[in-house]
């Protein structure tokens, strides 16, 4: 990890976990509640529409909404550090 400004910059590598939560922190709440439920809980389509009282089809639209989103923060946030890392190592 290095200090950078105010914030740690975590390793994806290193330290997958944070580095997942800190991309998940700039998914707005109602997809990252689908993504964390269905992707790292494991709990089912049905089961996330139960708890959440939304129709089973919205929770299929949030989810791969929330990944989408996903996306943007992690390649952003993880992209130097992967050319970093190949380059230090030719």
């Amino acid at each position: 990890m290095a200090l950078s400004g105010s914030f740690i910059e975590l390793d994806p590598q290193t330290h997958p976990r944070s580095f997942l939560h800190r991309c998940l922190q700039e998914v707005p709440e109602e997809f990252r509640t689908v993504v964390v439920l269905c992707d790292i809980e494991e709990v089912g389509y049905n089961n996330v529409a139960e708890l959440l009282g939304i129709p089973r089809r919205t929770v299929k639209s949030r989810h791969a909404r929330g990944r989408a989103r996903l996306r943007d923060p992690y390649e952003r946030l993880a992209a130097p550090r992967v050319v970093a890392a190949r380059e230090g190592s030719t």
